[in-house]
């Protein structure tokens, strides 16, 4: 399976990477090479450290990095069979991205998204109709390399076949994922929030 990942910071080139590690071959976009060559170099380090620590066989290690290609056009998606959209925290970033994937790639492409408190059928809003069921989330956590947990979060419009078959491709790449609905925070960080309050109020109590 061919998979794309736009936005090659922090989380969108380990979410890459996982996707490699997997057997998978993967597009890695932003719009600068230098941008690019910063996040392959990166995940060469991630890789490196894996294999000193005995989690990666070198030549597997290779093989995955190799499997990786940096893309500064968003063209290039037009034969995924799964784009996740990894850019900024920001409702115009990620719409520009998920307008120009929708005009680009095929029509039975799986569109993701790594937003971490945007709502997906928010996000979705911005897809053509016919393309919102096939729009789902996946939020990592970081570092993703090494972290299990995957949120998979439908939203209103997203096809339950389709829910499923990402949960099925998340147990695939080594993740352990979670179905959540889509509320705002989703389930990690709602709990996240509950335990902050706590602790600020353990503070204020002395």
């Amino acid at each position: 399976m061919k998979a794309g990942v736009v936005g090659a910071g922090l989380m969108g080139a380990e979410i890459a990477l996982v996707f490699a590690l997997a057997g998978h071959a993967v597009l890695l976009h932003d719009r600068s090479a230098e941008v690019l060559d910063r996040a392959i170099a990166r995940l060469r380090g991630v890789l490196d450290k894996g294999v000193a620590r005995g989690t990666y066989a070198r030549e597997a290690a290779d093989a995955a990095l190799a499997r990786i290609g940096p893309v500064t056009s968003l063209d290039a998606m037009c034969d995924c069979a799964i784009v996740t959209e990894a850019v900024y925290e920001a409702l115009e970033a990620k719409a520009e991205v998920l307008r120009a994937l929708d005009r680009i790639c095929a029509p039975s492409c799986i569109f993701a998204t790594n937003t971490s408190t945007l709502p997906i059928s928010t996000l979705a809003a911005f897809l053509t109709p016919e393309r919102r069921v096939r729009f789902i989330g996946t939020h990592y956590f970081s570092p993703v390399s090494r972290m299990q947990l995957v949120e998979v979060i439908s939203g209103f419009a997203t096809d339950a076949a389709v829910a499923d078959q990402v949960t099925a491709l998340m147990r695939d790449i080594g993740k352990q994922p979670v179905r959540v609905r889509d509320v705002a925070g989703f389930a990690v960080n709602r709990m996240l929030h509950a335990l902050l309050i706590e602790a600020v109020k353990l503070v204020e109590e002395g």
